[in-house]
């Protein structure tokens, strides 16, 4: 099975999709960033998606295993009325870390709408997301900012 050029392009639509959906349904009023796209949103609340991959390995003529890394960068304002702002959204990240359908979207001689696989998080010898918490970066800047990051395969098969 040779490799698609197409499924870079189809992880990346899929995975924007699905935490940019995602947040919209668990807080509508956080900004999302999605990859390739300018950050032109003002400082304050929102999510960046990063996706790194894919990386692939071949069990066989007809079978591929691609592996996606998924870094979600949370960023809030400072609430001193509420310190636990930053903590809701990471946790609201976190929960978006589940698995996620890949479809052959676009508008390409290849992308007919059909499912590709889905994205699984990975749990073997490895924790299936990481949060990481940076804090206040610098005492002058009102932000907190914190990482989840996850780690994905999905299996492919062809002739």
């Amino acid at each position: 099975m040779a490799f698609n050029p197409n499924l870079p392009r189809w992880l990346l639509a899929n995975v924007n999709g699905h935490f940019a959906s995602g947040m919209a349904a668990a807080d509508p009023e956080i900004d999302v960033v999605r990859e390739g796209q300018p950050l032109d949103v003002p400082d304050g609340n929102r999510i960046e998606i990063r996706m790194d991959g894919p990386f692939q390995a071949q069990y066989s003529k007809i079978e591929i295993i691609a592996n996606i890394e998924v870094n979600i960068f949370v960023t809030t304002i400072i609430d001193d009325k509420n310190y636990l702002t930053h903590s809701v959204l990471v946790g609201q990240v976190t929960a978006l870390f589940t698995s996620i359908p890949v479809y052959k979207c676009g508008d390409g001689p290849d992308d007919d709408g059909s499912l590709l696989g889905c994205l699984k998080l990975k749990t073997k010898g490895k924790d299936p997301f990481e949060a990481r918490n940076f804090g206040q970066i610098a005492q002058q800047i009102r932000l907190n900012q914190s990482t989840v990051e996850g780690h994905y395969e999905i299996e492919l098969t062809g002739d």
